[in-house]
């Protein structure tokens, strides 16, 4: 059996490749896109952490915000 690692850290890739990931994921919405993470810290005043999980090629192979509430 082959070992596959992750590693997950901050998101420093392309709005379209976040966009792109997300969209071609089931049960995508219009709040997965990375523009999203914007509204609510402009609007919300929230902190928003966007990460991302890759493997070793550094294909994205998951993607997600966390966003902290006062």
């Amino acid at each position: 059996m082959a070992i596959n690692t992750i590693q997950v850290q901050p998101f420093t890739g392309s709005v379209t490749e976040w966009n792109n990931f997300a969209a071609a994921q089931h049960g995508f919405t219009a709040f997965h896109r990375l523009e999203w993470s914007d509204v609510i810290t402009r609007v919300h005043r929230n902190e928003v952490l966007a990460l991302a999980a890759r493997d070793v090629a550094g294909t994205l192979r998951g993607a997600l915000l966390l966003a902290r509430l006062k």
